[in-house]
Protein backbone atom coordinates (compact mmCIF):
# COMPACT_ATOMS: atom_id res chain seq x y z
CA UNK A 1 0.00 0.00 0.00
CA UNK A 2 1.59 3.19 -0.85
CA UNK A 3 2.39 5.20 1.77
CA UNK A 4 0.31 9.19 2.80
CA UNK A 5 3.06 11.58 2.83
CA UNK A 6 0.48 14.62 3.12
CA UNK A 7 0.36 14.46 7.11
CA UNK A 8 4.29 16.04 6.43
CA UNK A 9 3.19 18.64 4.56
CA UNK A 10 3.00 21.65 7.52
CA UNK A 11 6.15 20.03 9.28
CA UNK A 12 8.04 23.75 10.55
CA UNK A 13 10.80 24.74 13.09
CA UNK A 14 9.39 25.59 15.99
CA UNK A 15 10.74 27.87 18.87
CA UNK A 16 8.93 27.17 21.48
CA UNK A 17 9.77 24.39 24.33
CA UNK A 18 8.64 20.95 22.79
CA UNK A 19 6.30 18.35 24.44
CA UNK A 20 4.76 15.15 24.02
CA UNK A 21 1.04 15.30 23.83
CA UNK A 22 -1.74 12.73 22.91
CA UNK A 23 -5.16 13.45 21.40
CA UNK A 24 -7.86 11.30 21.92
CA UNK A 25 -9.57 12.74 18.82
CA UNK A 26 -7.36 11.97 16.06
CA UNK A 27 -5.15 9.42 17.85
CA UNK A 28 -1.93 11.32 17.19
CA UNK A 29 1.03 11.39 19.30
CA UNK A 30 3.23 14.45 19.04
CA UNK A 31 7.03 14.42 19.80
CA UNK A 32 9.46 17.37 20.02
CA UNK A 33 13.19 18.17 21.05
CA UNK A 34 12.85 20.29 24.31
CA UNK A 35 14.46 23.63 23.91
CA UNK A 36 13.22 23.59 20.63
CA UNK A 37 13.16 21.18 17.86
CA UNK A 38 11.13 19.88 15.14
CA UNK A 39 7.27 19.18 16.35
CA UNK A 40 5.93 16.70 14.25
CA UNK A 41 2.40 13.67 14.39
CA UNK A 42 1.66 10.33 13.72
CA UNK A 43 -0.33 7.81 13.63
CA UNK A 44 0.69 4.35 15.47
CA UNK A 45 -1.73 2.34 13.82
CA UNK A 46 -0.70 3.50 9.98
CA UNK A 47 0.89 2.12 7.51
CA UNK A 48 4.00 2.70 8.81
CA UNK A 49 3.76 0.86 11.94
CA UNK A 50 4.51 0.90 15.29
CA UNK A 51 8.35 1.11 15.18
CA UNK A 52 8.71 3.79 12.94
CA UNK A 53 10.66 7.38 14.14
CA UNK A 54 9.73 10.05 12.97
CA UNK A 55 12.45 12.53 12.04
CA UNK A 56 13.90 14.87 14.98
CA UNK A 57 13.46 11.88 17.59
CA UNK A 58 15.14 11.66 20.54
CA UNK A 59 17.63 8.80 20.95
CA UNK A 60 15.32 7.81 24.20
CA UNK A 61 12.40 8.41 21.82
CA UNK A 62 13.54 6.09 19.29
CA UNK A 63 14.21 3.10 21.44
CA UNK A 64 11.02 3.39 23.51
CA UNK A 65 9.06 3.65 19.91
CA UNK A 66 11.13 0.57 18.53
CA UNK A 67 10.36 -1.42 21.84
CA UNK A 68 6.56 -0.08 21.63
CA UNK A 69 6.44 1.43 24.99
CA UNK A 70 3.99 4.68 25.65
CA UNK A 71 5.62 7.68 26.88
CA UNK A 72 5.35 11.46 27.79
CA UNK A 73 7.47 14.53 28.40
CA UNK A 74 7.03 16.63 31.21
CA UNK A 75 9.30 19.44 30.65
CA UNK A 76 13.10 18.00 29.83
CA UNK A 77 12.56 14.15 30.78
CA UNK A 78 10.49 11.56 29.84
CA UNK A 79 7.68 9.88 31.68
CA UNK A 80 7.64 5.75 30.51
CA UNK A 81 6.61 2.39 32.41
CA UNK A 82 3.28 1.53 33.30
CA UNK A 83 2.60 3.93 35.48
CA UNK A 84 4.70 6.94 33.95
CA UNK A 85 6.92 6.97 37.05
CA UNK A 86 10.15 6.20 35.26
CA UNK A 87 12.04 9.29 34.31
CA UNK A 88 14.57 8.99 31.07
CA UNK A 89 17.01 11.74 29.96
CA UNK A 90 16.44 12.47 26.04
CA UNK A 91 20.10 11.30 25.12
CA UNK A 92 20.00 8.12 27.16
CA UNK A 93 19.38 5.55 24.02
CA UNK A 94 17.81 2.94 26.66
CA UNK A 95 19.32 -0.05 25.43
CA UNK A 96 20.27 -1.71 28.04
CA UNK A 97 17.55 -1.13 30.54
CA UNK A 98 15.29 -4.64 31.46
CA UNK A 99 12.36 -4.25 29.53
CA UNK A 100 10.63 -4.79 32.82
CA UNK A 101 10.94 -1.46 34.10
CA UNK A 102 8.99 -0.31 31.20
CA UNK A 103 6.58 -2.73 31.16
CA UNK A 104 5.66 -3.82 34.29
CA UNK A 105 3.68 -2.33 37.20
CA UNK A 106 6.45 -2.05 40.07
CA UNK A 107 3.37 -2.02 42.70
CA UNK A 108 2.52 -5.57 41.24
CA UNK A 109 5.41 -6.78 39.60
CA UNK A 110 6.40 -10.53 40.51
CA UNK A 111 9.55 -12.05 38.55
CA UNK A 112 9.38 -15.09 37.10
CA UNK A 113 11.85 -17.56 38.65
CA UNK A 114 11.39 -19.50 35.52
CA UNK A 115 13.42 -16.55 33.45
CA UNK A 116 16.60 -17.09 35.01
CA UNK A 117 18.98 -19.89 34.31
CA UNK A 118 18.88 -21.23 37.79
CA UNK A 119 15.59 -20.58 38.80
CA UNK A 120 17.07 -17.95 41.25
CA UNK A 121 15.86 -14.50 40.85
CA UNK A 122 18.40 -11.33 41.27
CA UNK A 123 18.54 -7.66 40.99
CA UNK A 124 14.95 -7.29 41.94
CA UNK A 125 13.85 -9.74 39.34
CA UNK A 126 15.34 -6.94 36.16
CA UNK A 127 18.46 -8.66 35.24
CA UNK A 128 20.36 -12.14 35.34
CA UNK A 129 24.19 -11.99 35.52
CA UNK A 130 26.35 -13.38 33.41
CA UNK A 131 28.18 -16.57 33.61
CA UNK A 132 31.81 -16.75 33.54
CA UNK A 133 31.51 -16.60 29.82
CA UNK A 134 34.11 -14.19 28.27
CA UNK A 135 31.74 -13.22 25.76
CA UNK A 136 28.68 -12.65 28.95
CA UNK A 137 31.47 -10.99 30.85
CA UNK A 138 32.42 -8.49 28.50
CA UNK A 139 28.88 -7.64 27.91
CA UNK A 140 28.82 -7.05 31.52
CA UNK A 141 31.27 -4.88 31.39
CA UNK A 142 30.03 -2.85 28.69
CA UNK A 143 27.16 -1.96 30.16
CA UNK A 144 28.92 -1.34 33.50
CA UNK A 145 30.46 1.52 31.63
CA UNK A 146 27.80 2.50 29.76
CA UNK A 147 25.64 2.95 33.14
CA UNK A 148 28.59 4.89 34.56
CA UNK A 149 28.54 7.03 31.95
CA UNK A 150 24.89 8.05 32.32
CA UNK A 151 25.13 8.77 35.66
CA UNK A 152 25.84 12.62 34.93
CA UNK A 153 22.86 12.32 32.98
CA UNK A 154 20.65 11.87 35.63
CA UNK A 155 22.62 13.15 38.96
CA UNK A 156 23.86 16.14 40.24
CA UNK A 157 27.67 15.15 41.19
CA UNK A 158 29.23 18.89 40.58
CA UNK A 159 26.54 19.95 42.84
CA UNK A 160 28.23 22.37 45.64
CA UNK A 161 25.63 22.35 48.97
CA UNK A 162 24.88 26.28 48.26
CA UNK A 163 23.49 25.79 45.20
CA UNK A 164 19.66 24.71 44.27
CA UNK A 165 19.21 20.95 43.45
CA UNK A 166 18.29 20.29 39.75
CA UNK A 167 15.32 18.68 38.36
CA UNK A 168 17.55 15.42 37.97
CA UNK A 169 15.67 12.03 39.14
CA UNK A 170 19.28 11.16 40.70
CA UNK A 171 19.03 7.69 39.62
CA UNK A 172 19.26 5.87 36.20
CA UNK A 173 15.68 4.27 35.08
CA UNK A 174 16.32 0.91 36.02
CA UNK A 175 17.10 1.91 40.01
CA UNK A 176 14.33 4.15 39.83
CA UNK A 177 12.34 1.06 39.36
CA UNK A 178 14.39 -0.42 41.76
CA UNK A 179 13.50 2.25 44.43
CA UNK A 180 9.82 1.58 43.31
CA UNK A 181 9.53 -2.22 44.74
CA UNK A 182 12.24 -1.54 47.66
CA UNK A 183 9.17 1.11 49.03
CA UNK A 184 6.67 -2.14 48.35
CA UNK A 185 9.18 -3.94 50.62
CA UNK A 186 9.42 -1.85 53.26
CA UNK A 187 5.32 -1.76 53.59
CA UNK A 188 6.01 -5.98 53.77
CA UNK A 189 8.66 -5.46 56.95
CA UNK A 190 6.24 -4.23 59.18
CA UNK A 191 3.09 -6.31 57.74
CA UNK A 192 1.52 -8.39 60.59
CA UNK A 193 2.67 -11.75 58.48
CA UNK A 194 6.49 -10.44 59.15
CA UNK A 195 4.97 -9.66 63.03
CA UNK A 196 3.58 -13.25 63.31
CA UNK A 197 7.21 -14.93 62.73
CA UNK A 198 8.82 -12.56 64.81
CA UNK A 199 8.95 -14.56 68.33
CA UNK A 200 10.61 -17.87 67.22
CA UNK A 201 14.00 -19.25 67.17
CA UNK A 202 15.14 -20.24 63.68
CA UNK A 203 17.61 -23.63 63.32
CA UNK A 204 20.15 -22.16 59.92
CA UNK A 205 22.75 -24.09 57.85
CA UNK A 206 25.26 -21.60 56.73
CA UNK A 207 26.97 -23.28 53.65
CA UNK A 208 29.85 -22.06 51.51
CA UNK A 209 28.86 -21.96 48.09
CA UNK A 210 30.96 -24.52 46.07
CA UNK A 211 32.89 -25.93 49.27
CA UNK A 212 28.93 -27.44 51.08
CA UNK A 213 30.57 -30.60 51.85
CA UNK A 214 33.51 -29.05 53.49
CA UNK A 215 32.51 -26.16 54.99
CA UNK A 216 29.27 -25.06 57.32
CA UNK A 217 28.16 -23.90 60.32
CA UNK A 218 24.38 -24.67 62.16
CA UNK A 219 22.86 -22.40 64.62
CA UNK A 220 20.07 -21.33 66.23
CA UNK A 221 19.44 -17.74 66.32
CA UNK A 222 16.30 -15.53 66.95
CA UNK A 223 13.90 -15.13 64.17
CA UNK A 224 13.85 -11.38 64.32
CA UNK A 225 16.95 -11.02 64.79
CA UNK A 226 18.40 -7.82 62.67
CA UNK A 227 20.44 -8.42 59.41
CA UNK A 228 23.11 -5.92 60.41
CA UNK A 229 23.75 -8.07 63.92
CA UNK A 230 23.12 -10.57 62.42
CA UNK A 231 25.70 -10.54 59.76
CA UNK A 232 28.67 -8.23 62.75
CA UNK A 233 27.62 -10.64 65.90
CA UNK A 234 26.20 -14.18 64.11
CA UNK A 235 28.09 -15.39 60.95
CA UNK A 236 31.25 -13.04 61.14
CA UNK A 237 31.98 -15.45 64.64
CA UNK A 238 30.94 -18.78 63.42
CA UNK A 239 32.24 -18.09 60.49
CA UNK A 240 35.76 -16.85 60.91
CA UNK A 241 35.56 -14.01 59.19
CA UNK A 242 37.32 -10.82 60.49
CA UNK A 243 34.91 -8.06 62.37
CA UNK A 244 33.89 -4.65 60.70
CA UNK A 245 36.39 -5.40 58.00
CA UNK A 246 34.26 -6.15 54.70
CA UNK A 247 31.05 -5.17 53.11
CA UNK A 248 28.13 -8.20 52.53
CA UNK A 249 24.79 -8.33 50.88
CA UNK A 250 21.75 -10.83 51.64
CA UNK A 251 19.82 -11.58 48.60
CA UNK A 252 16.46 -13.16 48.51
CA UNK A 253 16.42 -15.89 45.54
CA UNK A 254 12.48 -15.57 45.38
CA UNK A 255 12.17 -12.25 44.50
CA UNK A 256 15.38 -10.72 44.28
CA UNK A 257 15.52 -8.29 46.92
CA UNK A 258 19.06 -6.98 47.84
CA UNK A 259 19.38 -5.73 51.45
CA UNK A 260 23.31 -4.43 52.38
CA UNK A 261 24.79 -1.72 54.75
CA UNK A 262 23.88 1.53 52.80
CA UNK A 263 23.64 4.12 55.38
CA UNK A 264 26.88 4.52 57.28
CA UNK A 265 28.68 2.17 55.26
CA UNK A 266 32.89 2.45 55.33
CA UNK A 267 33.64 -0.60 53.82
CA UNK A 268 35.89 0.19 50.72
CA UNK A 269 34.46 -2.89 49.01
CA UNK A 270 31.08 -1.53 48.96
CA UNK A 271 32.07 0.62 45.67
CA UNK A 272 31.82 -2.59 44.08
CA UNK A 273 27.51 -2.07 45.02
CA UNK A 274 26.78 0.06 41.83
CA UNK A 275 28.35 -2.24 39.16
CA UNK A 276 27.08 -6.02 40.47
CA UNK A 277 23.70 -5.10 42.33
CA UNK A 278 22.86 -1.34 41.39
CA UNK A 279 20.74 -0.67 44.56
CA UNK A 280 20.66 -2.03 48.33
CA UNK A 281 17.82 -1.88 50.97
CA UNK A 282 18.85 -0.68 53.72
CA UNK A 283 19.45 -3.79 56.37
CA UNK A 284 19.00 -1.78 59.81
CA UNK A 285 15.29 -3.18 60.46
CA UNK A 286 15.39 -5.42 58.08
CA UNK A 287 14.35 -8.72 60.43
CA UNK A 288 16.15 -11.95 59.10
CA UNK A 289 12.25 -13.27 59.23
CA UNK A 290 11.10 -11.09 56.43
CA UNK A 291 13.53 -13.11 54.24
CA UNK A 292 13.36 -16.51 55.42
CA UNK A 293 9.39 -17.72 55.95
CA UNK A 294 9.11 -21.45 56.24
CA UNK A 295 11.22 -24.92 56.95
CA UNK A 296 13.27 -25.44 53.45
CA UNK A 297 13.65 -21.47 52.55
CA UNK A 298 17.09 -20.42 51.82
CA UNK A 299 18.88 -16.54 51.00
CA UNK A 300 22.33 -15.99 50.09
CA UNK A 301 24.92 -14.19 52.08
CA UNK A 302 27.75 -12.48 49.70
CA UNK A 303 30.85 -11.98 51.93
CA UNK A 304 33.29 -9.28 50.63
CA UNK A 305 32.64 -7.92 47.12
CA UNK A 306 35.60 -7.97 45.58
CA UNK A 307 36.50 -11.08 46.22
CA UNK A 308 33.04 -12.90 46.42
CA UNK A 309 32.50 -15.33 49.46
CA UNK A 310 28.82 -16.17 48.79
CA UNK A 311 26.64 -18.19 51.59
CA UNK A 312 23.80 -20.50 51.43
CA UNK A 313 21.50 -20.10 54.59
CA UNK A 314 19.35 -22.57 55.03
CA UNK A 315 15.98 -22.73 57.36
CA UNK A 316 16.39 -26.06 58.59
CA UNK A 317 13.13 -26.08 61.83
CA UNK A 318 11.29 -23.44 63.28
CA UNK A 319 11.24 -23.40 66.77
CA UNK A 320 8.01 -22.07 68.47
CA UNK A 321 10.06 -20.64 71.58
CA UNK A 322 12.45 -18.36 71.68
CA UNK A 323 15.74 -18.77 72.68
CA UNK A 324 19.46 -16.94 72.31
CA UNK A 325 21.72 -17.83 69.56
CA UNK A 326 23.84 -21.17 69.91
CA UNK A 327 26.30 -22.48 68.19
CA UNK A 328 25.00 -26.04 67.09
CA UNK A 329 27.51 -27.83 65.02
CA UNK A 330 30.46 -27.19 62.37
CA UNK A 331 32.46 -28.54 59.67
CA UNK A 332 36.12 -26.99 57.69
CA UNK A 333 37.96 -23.73 58.12
CA UNK A 334 37.50 -20.71 57.29
CA UNK A 335 38.78 -19.21 54.10
CA UNK A 336 41.49 -16.59 54.53
CA UNK A 337 40.61 -12.77 54.13
CA UNK A 338 41.14 -11.25 50.74
CA UNK A 339 41.83 -14.72 49.33
CA UNK A 340 45.22 -14.28 50.58
CA UNK A 341 47.39 -17.17 49.68
CA UNK A 342 44.63 -18.11 47.35
CA UNK A 343 45.56 -19.10 43.36
CA UNK A 344 41.99 -17.67 42.47
CA UNK A 345 40.08 -15.65 44.60
CA UNK A 346 36.45 -16.96 46.05
CA UNK A 347 34.92 -19.82 46.68
CA UNK A 348 36.53 -21.27 43.55
CA UNK A 349 39.72 -20.87 44.91
CA UNK A 350 38.76 -22.24 48.47
CA UNK A 351 37.24 -25.29 46.74
CA UNK A 352 40.54 -26.15 45.13
CA UNK A 353 42.89 -25.71 47.84
CA UNK A 354 40.34 -27.62 50.16
CA UNK A 355 40.95 -30.76 47.18
CA UNK A 356 44.38 -30.83 47.20
CA UNK A 357 44.05 -31.10 51.55
CA UNK A 358 41.64 -33.53 51.04
CA UNK A 359 43.88 -35.61 48.92
CA UNK A 360 47.25 -35.06 50.37
CA UNK A 361 48.78 -33.52 46.68
CA UNK A 362 51.00 -30.93 46.37
CA UNK A 363 52.02 -31.47 49.82
CA UNK A 364 54.95 -29.01 49.38
CA UNK A 365 52.67 -26.40 47.89
CA UNK A 366 50.01 -27.05 50.96
CA UNK A 367 52.15 -26.49 53.12
CA UNK A 368 53.80 -23.31 52.24
CA UNK A 369 50.07 -21.88 51.69
CA UNK A 370 48.96 -22.83 55.12
CA UNK A 371 52.41 -20.87 56.55
CA UNK A 372 51.22 -17.99 54.46
CA UNK A 373 47.51 -17.48 55.89
CA UNK A 374 48.58 -17.86 59.15
CA UNK A 375 50.75 -15.40 58.54
CA UNK A 376 49.35 -12.76 56.09
CA UNK A 377 45.08 -13.31 56.05
CA UNK A 378 43.61 -11.07 59.03
CA UNK A 379 41.34 -13.53 60.24
CA UNK A 380 44.30 -15.53 60.89
CA UNK A 381 46.80 -13.15 62.02
CA UNK A 382 45.08 -11.09 63.62
CA UNK A 383 41.98 -12.77 65.73
CA UNK A 384 39.48 -10.56 67.06
CA UNK A 385 39.92 -12.18 70.60
CA UNK A 386 43.24 -11.24 70.47
CA UNK A 387 46.44 -13.45 70.67
CA UNK A 388 48.85 -15.07 69.07
CA UNK A 389 48.03 -15.82 65.26
CA UNK A 390 45.63 -18.91 64.58
CA UNK A 391 47.15 -21.85 62.71
CA UNK A 392 44.80 -22.63 59.13
CA UNK A 393 43.41 -25.80 59.12
CA UNK A 394 41.18 -25.81 56.13
CA UNK A 395 39.10 -29.24 57.09
CA UNK A 396 39.44 -28.93 60.56
CA UNK A 397 36.27 -26.47 62.54
CA UNK A 398 37.21 -25.66 66.34
CA UNK A 399 33.71 -25.97 68.02
CA UNK A 400 34.60 -24.81 71.35
CA UNK A 401 36.74 -21.56 70.28
CA UNK A 402 34.01 -20.22 67.84
CA UNK A 403 31.73 -20.74 70.70
CA UNK A 404 33.31 -18.95 72.79
CA UNK A 405 34.26 -16.29 70.50
CA UNK A 406 30.47 -16.30 69.30
CA UNK A 407 29.35 -15.38 73.03
CA UNK A 408 31.93 -12.89 73.62
CA UNK A 409 30.80 -10.92 70.92
CA UNK A 410 27.17 -11.72 71.13
CA UNK A 411 27.21 -10.08 74.63
CA UNK A 412 29.43 -7.09 73.83
CA UNK A 413 28.58 -4.25 71.37
CA UNK A 414 27.11 -4.42 67.73
CA UNK A 415 30.40 -3.02 65.64
CA UNK A 416 30.22 -1.22 62.17
CA UNK A 417 32.38 0.18 59.67
CA UNK A 418 31.59 3.86 59.01
CA UNK A 419 34.19 5.36 57.06
CA UNK A 420 38.22 4.89 56.48
CA UNK A 421 40.14 8.40 56.95
CA UNK A 422 43.37 8.73 55.52
CA UNK A 423 44.98 10.21 58.31
CA UNK A 424 43.36 8.27 61.52
CA UNK A 425 42.58 5.54 59.55
CA UNK A 426 39.47 2.96 59.93
CA UNK A 427 36.33 4.69 62.26
CA UNK A 428 34.44 2.11 63.31
CA UNK A 429 30.73 2.60 65.49
CA UNK A 430 29.61 0.60 68.29
CA UNK A 431 26.51 -0.11 70.17
CA UNK A 432 25.01 -1.21 72.84
CA UNK A 433 20.98 -0.43 71.99
CA UNK A 434 18.48 -2.74 73.76
CA UNK A 435 14.98 -2.75 74.00
CA UNK A 436 13.65 -1.14 76.55
CA UNK A 437 11.03 -4.03 77.80
CA UNK A 438 13.02 -7.23 77.45
CA UNK A 439 16.42 -5.94 77.16
CA UNK A 440 17.20 -7.93 73.67
CA UNK A 441 19.96 -6.00 71.57
CA UNK A 442 19.72 -8.33 68.67
CA UNK A 443 15.97 -7.72 67.27
CA UNK A 444 15.09 -4.76 65.04
CA UNK A 445 14.59 -2.27 66.95
CA UNK A 446 12.37 0.70 66.55
CA UNK A 447 12.49 4.18 68.40
CA UNK A 448 9.52 5.29 70.60
CA UNK A 449 7.76 7.97 68.19
CA UNK A 450 6.72 10.37 71.21
CA UNK A 451 10.26 10.91 72.97
CA UNK A 452 12.38 9.41 70.27
CA UNK A 453 14.76 7.99 73.25
CA UNK A 454 14.00 4.70 74.06
CA UNK A 455 14.05 1.37 71.95
CA UNK A 456 11.49 -1.54 71.15
CA UNK A 457 11.84 -4.83 69.83
CA UNK A 458 7.84 -5.13 69.04
CA UNK A 459 4.59 -3.81 69.94
CA UNK A 460 4.47 -5.68 72.78
CA UNK A 461 7.18 -4.83 74.50
CA UNK A 462 6.10 -1.12 73.99
CA UNK A 463 2.82 -1.35 75.31
CA UNK A 464 4.54 -3.48 77.97
CA UNK A 465 6.17 -1.02 79.30
CA UNK A 466 4.49 1.94 78.89
CA UNK A 467 3.34 2.79 82.26
CA UNK A 468 6.64 3.24 83.34
CA UNK A 469 7.71 4.78 80.13
CA UNK A 470 4.93 6.72 80.16
CA UNK A 471 5.88 10.03 82.48
CA UNK A 472 8.96 10.04 81.21
CA UNK A 473 7.83 9.91 77.27
CA UNK A 474 5.20 12.34 77.87
CA UNK A 475 8.41 14.87 79.69
CA UNK A 476 10.61 14.42 76.86
CA UNK A 477 8.18 15.20 74.62
CA UNK A 478 7.14 18.38 76.43
CA UNK A 479 11.25 19.73 77.12
CA UNK A 480 11.49 19.29 73.47
CA UNK A 481 8.38 21.45 72.37
CA UNK A 482 10.11 24.32 74.57
CA UNK A 483 13.24 23.92 73.42
CA UNK A 484 11.08 24.58 69.78
CA UNK A 485 9.93 27.69 70.66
Amino acid sequence: MPIDYSKWDNVGASSDEGSASHSEDDGLTTFGESGGGINMGFDRNDALGPAFVPPGASKAERELIRRGVDYEWEGNWIRTGVRKNIIVHPDDDCESYSPVIFTEDPETFVPDPAKFDDGRVRKFGLYDPPSLAQDDMMAFMSRTMGASSKQFMYCDFMRSKDQPRSDKPGELPDVQFMELLMKRKDEYISSPEVEARLHSTYVIKIELVECEKYVWRRVRVPSGIDLPKFHDQVIVPVMGWSRAYHGYVFEDPVDGTQVGPVKNSGYIDMMHVGMHFGKLMEDTGYPLAAMLKKEGDAIYYLYDLGDGWRHRIVLEEVVPEEEDVTLVDGAGGCPPEDSNGLEDKGCGGYAELLEMVRRGSNKAKVKATLKEVSRTAINYSKPWAGGPPLPFRPLEYNLNYHRSLLNMIVTGPSVKKIRTHPVEGECFKESMRECSNCGSRLKTLSRCLGCKKVWYCSRDCQVANWKEHKIECKAAQKKSKTKKK
